[in-house]
């Protein structure tokens, strides 16, 4: 499979006293779904406002990728459970990336470049 990759952000809200249960079957599907083909990441979060809330972040390699990752077995028989567990069906939307940025710099390169950069500005009077 190629194409271009995706990033797919997922939310589920809990019911009230489902989220122990959301939570432990979400978290079921992490180490299987890393090791699928195309997965670059797949990590749960939980809001620190509302712990009721989860949210997967993922990035796969194409959007063949991630459909085929929704015909998986693991995906499927969650499906059903989803109403009783999320107070509504999963929020499911598929990005692409604007820009490619290149290689990150590495935290000593990153060093170099603000000193340099601090190095050819005057001192601002009354600042900082």
């Amino acid at each position: 499979m190629s194409g271009q990759v995706i990033t797919v952000i997922s939310t589920h809200q809990a019911r009230p006293g489902k989220e122990a249960e959301l939570k432990k079957a979400l978290t079921s599907l992490v180490e299987p779904t890393c090791k699928e083909a195309g997965c670059i990441n797949y990590d749960l979060h939980v809001s620190l406002e509302n712990p009721g809330r989860f949210m997967f972040h993922e990035t796969w390699t194409s959007k063949a990728h991630f459909e085929a990752h929704l015909q998986r077995a693991l995906i499927k028989v969650l499906l059903p459970h989803l109403t009783e567990l999320c107070e509504r069906f999963p929020d499911i939307e598929i990005w692409k990336k604007l820009h490619d940025s290149g290689e990150s710099l590495n935290a000593l390169e990153l060093s170099k470049v603000e000193s340099e950069y601090e190095s050819k500005i005057p001192a601002q009077k009354g600042l900082g």
